[in-house]
């Protein structure tokens, strides 16, 4: 079980909240199960999505594209919390439960790279959902209104946001600060459910159209085609949310809504819950979008495998 807690563990951590040790044998449990899942699934999460920025960066074809362009920065986002986030919460749980005490610069890494990179998941998904609701409305207007210099203007944007409203948290207005974090988390949902909804309703006439047997073919497959991206991309969505509920409903009753919470074992399963969807949206990706699923494949037979043949091979010639 936890060691004893030093006296040590009451000494401040910049602008976090001061530790809250003492009961962390009652967590040994929730921290050991929730740590080794965290532990297996971030190698293969940090892979898959290296897997589909790459794919993407190296295609022509799809950087080229504002949706797989901002697919590319949701998989970028979920790369950074395989690699930064979880194995700093499994630093976390491991540390709470060998010493009793976690130290300040794991604190530290783990709640600014939480913050950062679920602010951007959050509200780059918002900004796909919004992309491909534009894609249905605006139909032949799309290309001269969203392009590949816009997208990349908006997921700067997104990065400078959550990385500002972060470091707010530096000059101690916690509350504050991750209120307006938080504001802006149900903003992206509310403009991520908006956009979905009509979306549907898109869909919805265009399936009654192809039925009545109302649009010729001349025109429209491009349109078919832009309406099978945005339900790929409301899989994306849709698992994304289902994933992420838990964690978000935890952090806004604790953060908001009352200022404490019970037991922290509900902010180790829900987060753990929301790292998997790391995992978990590269493979959705592949699986709902050929084009990137050949992308992926093309790099892995052409591109990584031959490159790691070749250093196999030249040290011994």
């Amino acid at each position: 079980m936890a060691a004893n807690v030093s006296i040590d563990n009451n000494q401040h951590c910049f602008h976090l909240p001061d530790p809250i040790f003492q009961h962390a044998q009652h967590r040994y449990q929730s921290n050991l199960i929730t740590g080794v899942i965290n532990a297996i699934f971030a190698p293969f999460s940090a892979t898959a999505n290296s897997l589909v920025f790459l794919a993407i960066l190296l295609s022509p074809s799809l950087r080229s594209t504002p949706s797989c362009l901002l697919i590319a920065c949701l998989a970028l986002s979920d790369f950074l919390v395989s690699v930064i986030v979880q194995p700093t919460y499994v630093a976390y749980r491991f540390n709470e439960n060998l010493h009793g005490y976690v130290n300040c610069a794991v604190r530290v890494l783990y709640a600014n790279g939480f913050y950062v990179c679920y602010g951007v998941s959050f509200m780059t998904l918002s900004a796909i959902s919004f992309e491909r609701y534009l894609a249905l409305r605006l139909h032949l207007r799309y290309e001269g209104l969203v392009t590949v210099k816009r997208v990349l203007l908006v997921a700067m944007l997104i990065w400078f946001l959550n990385t500002a409203l972060t470091s707010l948290q530096w000059a101690r207005i916690n509350t504050i600060a991750r209120g307006v974090h938080l504001f802006f988390w149900f903003i992206s949902l509310f403009i991520a459910g908006i956009s979905q909804f009509n979306i549907h309703i898109i869909v919805r006439r265009h399936c009654n159209q192809i039925r009545k047997q109302q649009w010729v073919s001349s025109g429209n497959q491009n349109f078919r085609m832009q309406i099978k991206l945005a339900v790929s991309v409301a899989y994306i969505v849709g698992i994304y949310f289902l994933f992420n509920l838990p964690v978000l409903v935890v952090t806004t009753y604790h953060q908001i809504v009352t200022g404490h919470i019970t037991s922290y074992d509900y902010y180790s399963w829900s987060e753990t819950v929301a790292f998997l969807n790391s995992f978990f949206n590269p493979l959705v990706c592949c699986w709902r979008s050929q084009d990137i699923r050949k992308a992926v494949k093309k790099m892995l037979r052409h591109g990584v495998c031959k490159k790691i043949i070749s250093e196999i091979i030249e040290p011994k010639m």
